[in-house]
């Protein structure tokens, strides 16, 4: 029986006073988890901005010398690549033609015209049979000129120059001949043409003394 003047064992319990260890930190709703105690959600955000603009600087410079960088390496690439000579356009530019008595008949040869920009062509210059290469290129934009049989001329498809048997120029804006190349016989009797050497004329100069084979 419970007497009044008996108090409950659990009235002498005093209340728990919770220390300073025990106080918890005040948490902002779990939105904002990531952002700190006391902190607002503009506070958090302007100090975020900060700390960005703070690393952009650094962060430009890196990317900026990242792609200098770059750039460096692809130009010293480039730069290497066109100092040593191609070995296909080697070929194009110094090759053997045949045989020199493939080639004693006058008239034009056209089997280089495509693969290496040249005509081989055979005429009777001064009472002598000559051998010589001119180059495809017309000498007015370096548009390749075909051989016009009927007309006995060699013509510029895109501006109308035209050019006779000896590579004189007739008509059109064409300045000036047929460029020509250097020819040779090698020791076997084959013609070697080096068009990297290349001869300009002008109408009614001598030919140059390596760009012709007496034939």
């Amino acid at each position: 029986m419970h007497r009044p003047d008996q108090m409950d064992p659990d009235d002498h319990v005093p209340p728990i006073d919770p220390s300073p260890d025990h106080v918890s930190s005040p948490r902002m709703p779990c939105g904002d988890r990531d952002v700190p105690a006391g902190w607002s959600r503009r506070r958090y955000l302007r100090a975020s901005l900060a700390t960005v603009a703070s690393a952009a600087p650094k962060l430009g410079f890196r990317l900026g010398m990242a792609v200098l960088g770059c750039i460096g390496g692809l130009w010293a690439f480039l730069s290497l690549r066109f100092a040593v000579p191609n070995a296909a356009a080697r070929n194009r530019l110094r090759f053997r033609a045949g045989p020199i008595r493939e080639f004693t008949e006058e008239g034009v040869y056209a089997r280089f015209r495509d693969s290496h920009g040249v005509w081989i062509v055979c005429l009777r210059i001064s009472g002598t049979r000559r051998l010589l290469a001119y180059r495809a290129a017309c000498t007015h934009l370096g548009c390749l000129t075909l051989w016009a049989e009927a007309e006995g001329e060699f013509q510029c498809p895109c501006h109308g120059s035209a050019f006779d048997l000896a590579g004189v120029n007739l008509r059109g804006p064409a300045p000036r001949p047929l460029d020509l190349c250097a020819i040779r016989a090698a020791g076997d009797g084959y013609v070697e043409i080096d068009a990297s050497r290349v001869f300009r004329r002008e109408a009614g100069q001598a030919l140059p003394p390596d760009s012709y084979l007496l034939v």
